[in-house]
């Protein structure tokens, strides 16, 4: 038996209503490069992959990709030209309901850099010179907000896009109310008059050894036999059944601080702007990454975007064996075509692949 696409999704299972979230109608529109980051958190979670889910962009087709620096999500080329070039590319590796349309049957997120902020949303997604605000309604400022490039730009615009999406789930009502961290299958077996150190040095299964515990009545053992998920029906891993949160409602005032940096209020209720400095990129660094998954496969190229190319040098290392496929939809360093190459090299290559420019780089990967 081979993976399901369904296994991709296999680590969120207990987290949250995947069926759900597959048949979720979502809208985003705005600032290009905020659209494109939630688009990448979104086709990570599975939104919009189910008959009824669908993902609407409410951005012209054919207009420009001016700086698509979070394409890299999508494995997609460097010289993408319009937006539906990229479109079609996502249709067709993660096999979601993309289109251009103005339904209004979505619940729809508009992203903006605090100024031009576009029609009436159910949520706002806002960002400016080193601060993030998502907020139930548009945002006020004393003056134009800062608008000058910083070393933070691609971090916090992911951060942000995280955050409109976990909050996307907390209004839909699809976050379990008691979360489970991971499913797995397993055979279970009763030895008797064997006590667990012997029960688990005397069997063992085609899949690997067992664990052992001891009955209750003393008499013997209970050996458990892990099932890889490749032999696991997905369908089996949505059978336990656990309740979600009731749907959230936010009220008109509501706003939540996503960047690094604080934000304060004036008596208007109107967001006062910053006099923050801060450097368009460090001129060099020399950065260890430990663990390439989850956390280390979006930090490693969001380190870099703050660092001068010329004087970066980045150590990778991950214990991992292989890449796996319930890896694809959060480890975004890796593609199908890594799946079974160990993670460390397999990011380095990723990497790699994903620097711009032909300026002489100095690295050092490391991998075990």
């Amino acid at each position: 038996m081979t993976y399901s696409e369904e296994h991709r999704y296999h680590r969120q299972l207990g987290l949250v209503d995947q069926d759900a979230i597959s048949s979720m109608k979502v809208s985003i529109g705005g600032d290009a490069q905020l659209v494109m980051a939630s688009l990448a958190q979104l086709t990570c979670a599975g939104v919009g992959t189910g008959p009824k889910g669908s993902i609407s962009l409410r951005i012209p087709q054919e207009k420009r990709l001016e700086n698509n620096r979070h394409s890299w999500v999508f494995a997609a080329p460097d010289k993408l030209e319009i937006w539906n070039d990229l479109i079609m590319i996502i249709k067709e590796s993660h096999n979601i309901n993309l289109d251009f349309s103005l339904q209004t049957d979505t619940t729809h997120i508009e992203f903006s850099r605090g100024e031009d902020i576009g029609e009436d949303a159910d949520l706002y997604a806002t960002i400016w010179h080193g601060q993030a605000v998502l907020s139930k309604s548009p945002l006020k400022f004393d003056e134009s907000p800062k608008a000058s490039p910083s070393m933070i730009d691609a971090s916090l615009e992911v951060a942000l896009a995280a955050a409109a999406v976990q909050r996307l789930f907390a209004m839909n009502g699809v976050i379990k109310e008691n979360m489970l961290s991971d499913t797995w299958m397993a055979l279970t077996s009763r030895a008797d008059g064997l006590m667990p150190d012997e029960a688990v040095k005397k069997y063992s299964s085609i899949h690997g050894g067992a664990t052992a515990t001891l009955l209750p009545d003393g008499s013997g053992s209970l050996l458990r036999f892990r099932i890889p998920l490749e032999s696991t029906p997905s369908e089996l891993l949505k059978g336990i059944i656990h309740s979600c949160t009731i749907p959230e409602l936010l009220s008109d005032d509501w706003l939540m601080e996503v960047g690094p940096f604080p934000i304060e209020l004036n008596e208007q209720g109107e967001v006062i702007c910053s006099k923050l400095e801060l450097p368009e990129e460090i001129d060099s660094a020399n950065l260890l990454v430990l663990g390439t998954g989850g956390l280390g496969s979006w930090a490693t190229p969001l380190f870099a975007s703050g660092v001068n190319l010329e004087n970066l040098n980045i150590s990778l290392v991950d214990a991992d064996s292989s890449v796996d496929i319930h890896n694809l939809n959060r480890q975004v360093l890796y593609t199908i075509r890594e799946v079974g190459i160990p993670k460390a090299p397999a990011a380095a290559v990723r990497k790699l692949a994903l620097e711009h420019g032909e300026r002489p780089v100095r690295r050092r990967f490391a991998g075990r």
